[in-house]
């Protein structure tokens, strides 16, 4: 992920804020939350393979990262949006998942809520 940055003369500055490596890959805008926080789906890697939703806190010249939550097929497979509600909870769709019977690929998908992230 990057942060494009104006510089005041029409020009832009890039700094590289997060790299998932084998922790996933996002293809996805991230949202922004009413704190600053930057929100976002990815999905692959090595620990969540039917991906997660994550979160990017600035600390000083940096961001963190954290798991808000990880799927795992059967409640959602492959998330590709996500949304912050008034509230502060998160709403997204995946892609296929979530019913018995579906396979990875078949459609199906979910419709989610993450409360209180």
């Amino acid at each position: 992920m990057y942060e494009l940055s104006p510089d005041g003369n029409g020009n832009y500055s890039f700094q590289v804020i997060h790299i998932f490596g084998k922790t996933g890959q996002s293809y996805y805008p991230v949202v922004l939350d009413p704190s600053g926080n930057l929100i976002g789906v990815a999905f692959g890697g090595s620990a969540d393979p039917a991906g997660f939703v994550f979160k990017l806190t600035h600390s000083g010249s940096a961001w963190d990262y954290s798991l808000l939550h990880g799927f795992d097929g059967n409640n959602g497979f492959g998330p590709n949006a996500v949304m912050v509600a008034a509230s502060g909870n998160l709403f997204g769709v995946t892609n296929a998942g979530g019913v018995a019977g579906c396979s990875n690929d078949s459609g199906c998908g979910v419709v989610f809520e993450l409360t209180n992230p």
